[in-house]
């Protein structure tokens, strides 16, 4: 069995119930923003982008635990080429980006059975359990990026927000809000918002 990266190693739990209620509150403010060609704070994405975005991301994540399962660990991209993976996953993207990230995130969640199933991720390899977790935090975050074009902001469950946490935590090598900081807040600060 391949072992999961030292950073990435803990008892994840799978948490595919706040995966599919982030992703349908951020579809349900995205259908609301498309109305608009609003930019993001993520440029020089709009809202489309930033869906089209969640679309190919899922995409990849199903592509990644397939081909993890036939034996295939090598990591699809340097870690540091993300962003620049992500603007060619977003430019070359065709079809319904709504209609795709719905389709994804159910593909994704039907194959995330077992949350200490290792899958290869562009930093190494990981548990299923943390992809869901990254997972919850692209929704959250694009959900509130998605809010800020509209002029207000999104906040996630409480329980969600400690599942994002943990996540961030083995991100930065165990760091953490300090005591009494928002910790919303603090991940996205952690995130470039």
């Amino acid at each position: 069995m391949t072992e999961v990266a030292a950073w990435a190693a803990g008892d994840w739990p799978l948490r595919t119930d706040l995966l599919r209620n982030e992703a349908d509150a951020y579809i349900v403010s995205a259908r609301v923003a498309e109305v608009q060609p609003l930019l993001t704070r993520c440029p020089p994405w709009t809202v489309h982008d930033v869906t089209r975005h969640l679309a190919a991301t899922f995409h990849r994540y199903v592509e990644l635990l397939r081909r993890s399962r036939t034996g295939d660990f090598r990591p699809p991209f340097a870690p540091e080429d993300l962003a620049e993976e992500n603007l060619r996953a977003v430019r070359e993207f065709s079809g319904d980006p709504i209609a795709v990230a719905c389709e994804e995130v159910a593909r994704f969640i039907s194959l995330a059975v077992d949350p200490a199933e290792p899958m290869i991720n562009q930093r190494g390899t990981i548990p299923v359990g943390l992809q869901v977790c990254f997972g919850i935090n692209e929704f959250a975050i694009h959900h509130d990026d998605v809010a800020a074009a509209r002029g207000s902001s999104y906040r996630p469950s409480d329980e969600v927000v400690e599942v994002i946490r943990q996540a961030w935590k083995a991100l930065t090598g165990g760091k953490t809000p300090p005591s009494g900081t928002d910790q919303w807040r603090w991940i996205l600060e952690k995130s470039g918002r």
